[in-house]
């Protein structure tokens, strides 16, 4: 037979033996009354091994003589398991709370904050030093990456880290790419417009081009009008639409004409290629006499070779060209622009909340397989092979075990084979033949 120890949690360094008790690893064991406090009753080897690790007491057991104490691990679990680590027992209280809420809100956060500082007056203001600003959505980002490095340090990986890393770099690349097509598409136009001037009663038989370069919105006198008859395009991808904004006296079909046609009303695709079919703007109201300045420099370039075609086909000259929208109403333009992108920034940070908000529930729905030494703070410690202490432990124990239960069938055996010696010796010789 094969006594059992179990270690006396009063005195860590010391066994006590349980008297008058004998321990077979194939018959029903007992426990002590200092492991979970209750009566003493019999128990399996499972049972008795189970209990010994939920209540934390190292378990160690001799044959003849005492083995070396193997303390069980302390809190031991198995290596793999298919639960996911938000439904799993953690060691720490309500893991996914706090954590769960930091997924959801940081991401959008992150997302608000770049696209705010790229999309609004900073970015004008400041120009590429807004992306510097920018740069502080980053913040996030690297002190995940920091707490992954010091866990990963320590064997103390969470699926967490990870999850941050990727949602936060995302929603700050996603932030920067939209806010910068809004800005260039609608805020640039709109803030780059209420800086500059606004000219009324401007007479464009008169008045060079070069007095009004600073004009957001230009009114003109009640006679000036597009002339059609002049107009011209370019094309290249898109069709430049062109024509120039005169008085009587500049027009050609009443004999007159300008030494330098400085006013252009333009469009995009509003007339055909190669034809003076001009039908840009507001060009059929009777009341638009006023003009939105082009400020987008790769527009302008393009105007500028329209007008250059101009010039040759009806022998004019436009010194110092200036383009406008040809509008009623420039100031209602100029607030369309900031209509636009504030909108495409509300609808862009409602969809990244949402977005965020699918891809949380599914990181936690769906189940994965993790190494839950990863998330045990308990046992941090590990070898190469990525083994805690508590695992080899454990597999030091049931090595042991196992050692004990192969020695004790071995005695077993050799028992029945004495107990069978003795007995036939005890034959007569007679039954015995």
């Amino acid at each position: 037979m094969v006594e059992a120890y179990l270690d006396d949690p009063k005195k860590p360094h010391k066994h006590t033996k349980m008297p008058g008790l004998l321990w077979n690893p194939l018959m029903p064991a007992v426990r002590s009354d200092d492991l979970r406090g209750g009566p003493a009753r019999p128990l399996t080897v499972k049972e008795a091994a189970v209990n010994a690790r939920a209540a934390r007491q190292p378990l160690s057991v001799g044959h003849g003589v005492n083995y070396e104490s193997v303390p069980w691990p302390v809190d031991y679990k198995r290596v793999r398991s298919h639960q996911h680590p938000l439904t799993m027992n953690a060691p720490f209280p309500n893991p996914s709370i706090p954590q769960a809420l930091a997924g959801m809100m940081v991401p959008p956060m992150i997302f608000t904050f770049v696209a705010y500082v790229l999309t609004f007056y900073q970015h004008f203001r400041f120009g590429r030093l807004a992306w510097v600003f920018a740069l502080c959505g980053l913040i996030p980002l690297f002190a995940a990456v920091s707490a992954r490095s010091k866990a990963t340090a320590r064997g103390r990986r969470n699926p967490w880290h990870l999850y941050y890393i990727i949602t936060f770099a995302v929603s700050w690349i996603l932030a920067a790419f939209v806010s910068e097509i809004n800005y260039q598409y609608f805020m640039h136009t709109f803030y780059e417009l209420q800086s500059m001037r606004t000219y009324t009663n401007i007479d464009p038989s008169e008045v060079s081009g070069m007095r009004v370069m600073d004009a957001a919105s230009v009114g003109f006198v009640d006679d000036a009008r597009v002339v059609t008859d002049m107009a011209m395009s370019y094309t290249a991808d898109s069709v430049y639409c062109v024509a120039p904004i005169s008085t009587a006296s500049g027009l050609p079909s009443q004999g007159g004409k300008l030494i330098s046609y400085d006013f252009w009303a333009v469009g995009v695709n509003c007339c055909s290629s190669g034809k003076t079919n001009f039908n840009c703007g507001q060009l059929d109201n009777p009341r638009a006499k006023m003009g939105m300045r082009l400020v987008d420099n790769d527009q302008v370039s393009m105007f500028k070779l329209a007008v250059q075609q101009a010039e040759a086909a009806y022998n004019m000259e436009a010194r110092h060209p200036v383009f406008f929208y040809w509008t009623q109403d420039p100031d209602k333009q100029m607030v369309s622009f900031f209509g636009h992108g504030f909108k495409n920034y509300v609808m862009a940070g409602t969809a990244h909340f949402a977005l965020s908000f699918l891809v949380l529930a599914m990181f936690m729905v769906i189940p994965r397989d993790y190494d839950e030494a990863d998330i045990d703070p308990f046992h941090p410690d590990q070898d190469e092979n990525g083994l805690s202490e508590a695992t080899k432990r454990f597999h030091q124990h049931n090595d042991l075990r196992r050692a004990v239960i192969d020695q004790e069938k071995d005695h077993q055996g050799l028992r029945r084979h004495v107990e069978d010696n003795a007995d036939a010796e005890a034959q007569p010789l007679s039954a015995r033949i």
